[in-house]
Formats: C-alpha cells, structure tokens, sequence
C-alpha cells in the first residue's frame, strides 16, 4: 500500500473517505488535509483522484478563504496542481476560482518544463482515450483527462458529516471563521482565541470577536450536539 495512504489513513476515515477503519474521535481539519493530500498527484494517482471525487462532495463545506492563505506557503509545483484542482472545481462552485486566479497570480511565469509529470499521465492510449485534461493543459501540462474516482470510495455527504464534526459546524453555520472558531472553542482543541487565531491563520480579532460572541451566547452545550 502506498505510503502516502497508510500515513493519511486515520485523516481519510475522518474526511468521510469509504474505506476500511474505525473513524477518529478527533475531526481532521479540511483544509489541512486537502494540503497534505496535494502531493499525491505525483506519489498515488488513485488517491489523487480519490481527493478529487471528496471535493466533489464537499465543495461548499471548504472554507475557501482559508484554504487560500494557507496554499500560499506551497512550493511552485504544488501551486499549479491546487491551482488546477480549484479550476476544476469552479465549475460548481464559483468561490474556487479565488485559489485558481491567486495561485496563478503567485506563479506568473511557471513553464511546464519545470513539473515533471509522474509516468502513465501522458500516456498515448489514455489521451487517445479520454483526450487531454485541458484545466493543466492551462499551466502547459499535457496529460490526458483526470477525472475523480467513483463517488461509490466517498461517503454520501450525510456520512461524510457524521464522520467529521468540523465539516458538521460548516454546514450548520456556514463554510468561514465562525464555524471554524465554534468547532475549536466547542472541540476544546485549543486553549482560548489566540490559539485559534494560530490554528485557523486567521486575525486575533476576528478569532477573538467570535470567541467572545459564543461565549456570551453560552452555546457550548448546543454547539456540543452538533460537533
């Protein structure tokens, strides 16, 4: 089994991935996950593609503003597949095309020479087959038509909720800093608003001002039945 896999294991079962294993206690961060699964496009094509069918599913549960100051810490080679990954994306959900135009921003002059594709991506029978991918042909990447796997390997969305508390908030309040600073404040993952300010790369004001406002509301216990 590829290693990628076996080490993102416990991070798959928690996103809501269908494979075999007992579900962590504690909800993968999204974001972080999707980051950590990038490079599979060159190490594990199946679980590329596994990653690619997850966002299908969970597109608008992704805080996208969030995802995008956090992918500005990739190298170049990765820019260009999140970059390609939120083209593919924006189709069903226009939020997406902020991480395709600022990754692409961040790489004004990337040339496809400088990505090696991993062997079997530009094979000739597969772009006889199913004809070039044409949201890399974008950044100069020739290789044929990657579509995401069965959607059959991914929970239904209400399974993927069930399994993950942090996506549950998302969908309860909506996909931003409020529901992200909930999950953190009710989860009890960190010690008070300055740590969420780290965790979520977001202002101290903005993690403090939601913090405090769910404090004041005293919703913990509520919030509790829902993570």
């Amino acid at each position: 089994m590829n290693s990628l896999f076996t080490s993102h294991r416990d991070t798959l079962l928690s996103l809501g991935f269908a494979i075999s294993g007992k579900i962590p206690k504690v909800s993968s961060d999204p974001e972080i996950a999707i980051l950590d699964l990038l490079p599979s496009f060159f190490e594990d094509r199946k679980l590329f593609r596994l990653l690619l069918a997850w966002l299908h599913v969970t597109s608008e549960l992704i805080h996208i503003e969030r995802l995008n100051t956090l992918a500005r810490k990739l190298e170049p080679r990765l820019k260009v597949i999140m970059a390609t990954v939120a083209l593919k994306l924006t189709q069903q959900d226009r939020r997406w095309n902020l991480i395709h135009e600022s990754m692409k921003k961040s790489l004004p002059r990337i040339k496809a020479n400088r990505i090696e594709i991993p062997e079997g991506y530009d094979n000739p029978f597969l772009l006889s087959k199913n004809g070039l991918d044409l949201e890399f042909a974008r950044f100069g990447l020739r290789l044929a038509k990657l579509t995401p796997e069965d959607s059959k390997k991914i929970l239904v969305l209400r399974g993927v909720l069930a399994a993950n508390g942090w996506l549950r908030l998302r969908a309860l309040i909506g996909s931003n800093f409020r529901a992200d600073v909930a999950y953190l404040y009710v989860s009890e993952r960190v010690k008070g608003p300055a740590d969420a300010a780290r965790v979520l790369s977001c202002s101290r004001d903005t993690a403090y001002r939601n913090w405090r406002s769910l404090e004041d509301a005293d919703v913990r216990k509520l919030l509790k039945l829902s993570a």
